[in-house]
């Protein structure tokens, strides 16, 4: 199969065209060619259109003004037009979360490269068997004293599910206790089968998490190798739990979701060669005390990223915080009841090689979070389409493109928090003709999901017949945010068409309802400007009808609205009436005029690179907007079932599918790797771009003090230089400022001596302060002797007792500062003895000039 969608990308561009005149936009100041004026446009429904008006329990109405009267707000045409601006310009791509921490848990076979390889590993036993093991490692989350999140480490065993049955029917809830825990173990994904309802399970049976049992290492079971002959050597490495209730040691017991329904409880698996689903849960306990880790810290971002990755948000990295999903929700409050014997166990894995936490997340196998932002791959393209360059590279400038000199932008706080100003603006869209509403229609429109990779980041495919595909030899290869090369696919646009798509209803928790306008509703609506380029209002007229010429005959429509997933919103814009005057006078320029304006420099902008209307990215847009090429695409979404057979999205990603262009390029036209044949790192542009800015703005700060120094004269020079060298620490500017003195010393001209005289009493009271300089820092310093214990009482003879551990400890805190102070303070010395050569260099110096005076 091939993967499909209603949507798909226009590449991203390795170029941004920046517009050269935005230091000199000015509502006031006009351009030399500024023009204003308004252009009157109309807008033809050309499918259903529902533009969204009132929202109430899932169902969308469209929009009306207070009168009750069908219209379009100016602020919805307008963000329409400014993505086709954005895109067409070369713009920056921006309106992105750039910092949000996306997760991966991905068990196929497309996945095992990018998640398997982080999350277990193997080695060869005897027999030819290959036993895995768990990467990750157990632990608790806790609060410690000073408000931060911290795991402490400790050991975990793996427990039946059926001996967690067999001891709940012995206790006081008997078998209805049992029947009710089966049942969550019996749900797979369901909603008996959540975290939450396998604990409340167990806990309504009036049964503690706390049990006793007896550990055994090292325990071996088959891997569910199904009916793949080559898996039945594979087998699983892990400690398991015995004897439960009446066992050696005592652990928390940890229950995790029901991934998969446990198929041995139902008689459709066995302890064989049959896939027998989630089986088993966990015992956490503690390290003998004398063995027992250090806590981990938790660090502000890590904790943030855990909190995003286990939220029901898509949106925003602060709206994750206060929207958890069920188990996190259910687990978050153990954080503050440890008093009540609660504790949140989590699974946390290290770097590669170190003891740095990477992640750490509620499961054995959790979403473990990439390694990279979808804002680090849109950088790789170009750090120009990085909102704020500067937050990652000191002296980064942040380009301003079409869309924002257009429309105004507002830059963030950490970037001096500047605004413009848009010079144009979009009025209300009103009804002038049709507007029949047509019947109701229920379907999922879900959020974006950048992590599915074959459809969102860009791949190298193999063409393989006439379908795409990744390199699927020796594994398949997809590129993820796990590699810092990886680029997403650009920007996403529905392709639109002339006919609407049936929708499919899902869960009612997730399926909206929408009513829309007929096809053939005309509105009609103003957009006024002020102080444009020519070029400018030519790049707003091109988007209008994407170029089209009086001689085409090719109707490029935009898409507008919601369900565009399903075909609705499909629009089409003409001007119908316009009035353009020339701020300095002069003949009015004529629209055709204007939009050749606007072509001619985005061709010199790319001349180099192969020009604009050769560019991939113009040849995607004007074909996702073209409906005579919809027909040749299956532009429904895959299907999404509980069995592996039903689930097209991943059944696409074991066979290295992908999503392939919304139609392939011609021979003539060249893709972005190219034309752009330099391609960084998103890691090496970002070094490059701030080694740029702090070069240039050392020139800059040179040239400022060269002029400032030259506008002082030699005798001011001089004086200047010799305060600053008073003034200065020692080090090795004292050098730099003393050879600076010497050159600037005017040995030749005639009256030398005359102003040298002036500087006889600076001289001198110069020489006092480096004589008490001398004389301070030539002090001996002593180092101290052995370290003094006598605080802390006597030595306990017991060495295993823990008075006799608590007084070892600050025992070796104390050598350890001394120590360190014994380095501290011969680093001291040295640094004296160096600090009197300089001052004794300098004397020497003020002392020849004060004599020559």
């Amino acid at each position: 199969m091939t993967v499909h969608a209603p949507y798909n990308f226009v590449p991203l561009s390795a170029k941004v065209v920046r517009v050269p005149w935005a230091d000199r936009i000015s509502h006031d100041v006009p351009f030399c060619d500024g023009i204003s004026g308004w252009l009157d446009v109309d807008l033809v429904a050309r499918t259903p259109l529902c533009v969204g008006g009132v929202h109430e329990n899932q169902r969308v109405q469209p929009f009306s003004t207070p009168d009750g009267k069908s219209a379009i707000p100016g602020t919805s045409v307008k963000g329409m037009l400014r993505n086709v601006l954005e895109i067409a310009t070369f713009g920056k791509f921006q309106f992105v979360d750039w910092d949000r921490p996306y997760a991966v848990r991905d068990l196929t076979g497309g996945g095992r490269a990018i998640y398997g390889i982080h999350m277990s590993d193997g080695k060869k036993m005897e027999g030819g068997k290959t036993a895995f093991f768990p990467k990750t490692r157990p632990g608790w989350l806790r609060v410690n004293g000073e408000g931060e999140w911290e795991i402490q480490p400790c050991r975990v065993c793996r427990i039946e599910q059926e001996e967690l049955l067999t001891f709940l029917a012995a206790g006081a809830g008997g078998e209805e206790a049992r029947r009710s825990l089966e049942q969550c173990f019996t749900s797979g994904r369901q909603d008996d089968g959540r975290l939450p309802r396998k604990y409340e399970a167990w806990l309504k049976a009036g049964t503690p998490l706390e049990v006793e049992f007896t550990p055994e290492e090292s325990a071996t079971a088959h891997a569910s190798p199904g009916k793949a002959p080559k898996g039945l050597n594979k087998y699983l490495l892990f400690n398991q739990a015995s004897k439960l209730g009446k066992g050696t040691h005592a652990g928390q017991l940890v229950l995790t979701g029901q991934g998969s329904p446990n198929k041995r409880l139902v008689g459709k698996g066995n302890h064989g060669f049959a896939p027998s689903g989630k089986h088993r849960e966990f015992i956490f306990y503690e390290y003998e005390e004398s063995k027992r880790p250090r806590p981990i810290p938790v660090s502000r971002e890590l904790r943030d990223g855990f909190e995003i990755i286990h939220s029901n948000t898509q949106g925003e990295r602060h709206q994750g915080l206060d929207q958890p999903n069920p188990e996190w929700e259910y687990l978050r409050p153990w954080l503050k009841e440890k008093a009540k014997g609660k504790r949140v166990p989590v699974f946390y894995l290290f770097r590669e090689g170190t003891s740095e936490l990477r992640c750490f997340g509620l499961t054995q196998m959790f979403r473990l979070a990439y390694d990279h932002t979808v804002g680090d791959t849109i950088a790789h393209a170009s750090i120009d389409h990085h909102p704020d360059p500067g937050k990652k590279c000191t002296g980064a400038e942040t380009p301003v493109d079409f869309a924002e000199a257009i429309f105004g932008y507002v830059r963030s706080h950490k970037s001096g928090g500047a605004g413009l100003a848009g010079r144009a603006s979009v009025g209300l869209f009103r009804l002038v003709d049709g507007g029949d509403l047509v019947p109701e229609q229920a379907g999922v429109l879900g959020s974006p999901k950048p992590t599915y990779y074959p459809c969102y980041m860009d791949q190298e495919p193999v063409r393989d017949g006439l379908e795409h595909r990744v390199r699927v030899n020796r594994g398949i290869k997809y590129q993820t945010l796990m590699q810092p090369e990886a680029e997403p696919r650009g920007w996403k646009r529905y392709p639109v068409g002339l006919e609407t798509r049936v929708s499919s209803p899902g869960e009612a928790a997730v399926t909206t309802t929408w009513q829309g306008l007929g096809a053939g509703s005309r509105f009609r609506g103003r957009i006024r400007f002020h102080n444009l380029r020519p070029m400018e209002l030519g790049a707003i007229l091109w988007c209008l009808d994407f170029g089209k010429r009086p001689e085409q005959q090719v109707e490029h429509l935009h898409s507008l609205g919601y369900a565009r997933p399903f075909g609705y919103g499909a629009v089409s814009l003409a001007v119908t009436a316009s009035e353009v005057r020339s701020l300095a006078g002069g003949e009015p320029w004529s629209l055709q005029n204007l939009v050749q304006e606007f072509v001619n420099h985005m061709e010199d902008e790319l001349e180099e690179s192969g020009g604009w209307m050769e560019s991939p990215q113009l040849f995607q847009l004007r074909a996702m907007a073209d409906p005579a090429k919809a027909a040749g695409h299956n532009l429904q979404y895959m299907t999404l079932g509980d069995l592996p057979a039903q689930n097209e999205f991943s059944g696409a990603k074991r066979t290295g599918e992908l999503l392939p262009p919304y139609v392939d390029l011609p021979v003539e036209i060249k893709s972005d790797r190219e034309r752009f044949p330099r391609r960084w790192t998103a890691e090496q542009q970002w070094l490059e771009r701030a080694a740029e800015g702090k070069t240039r703005e050392k020139e800059r700060l040179r040239a400022k003090e060269e002029a400032r120094r030259e506008a002082l004269g030699v005798r001011g020079r001089l004086r200047e230089d010799l305060r600053d060298i008073l003034a200065s620490p020692v080090g090795e500017q004292v050098e730099w400022l003393l050879a600076r003195a010497r050159e600037a010393l005017p040995r030749e001209e005639p009256d030398a001596r005359v102003w040298k005289s002036e500087l006889a009493t600076a001289f001198a009271q110069a020489v006092q302060e480096i004589e008490l300089r001398l004389d301070s820092e030539a002090d001996p310093i002593e180092l101290p002797d052995e370290p003094d214990f006598s605080g802390l009482g006597p030595k306990p003879k017991n060495r295993r007792s823990k008075p006799f551990k608590r007084w070892r400890k600050k025992k070796e805190a104390i050598e350890k500062r001394h120590a360190e102070l014994k380095v501290r303070l011969a680093s001291t010395a040295r640094e004296a003895m160096e600090n009197q050569a300089r001052w004794q260099a300098l004397l020497d110096w003020i002392r020849d000039v004060g004599n020559t005076g």
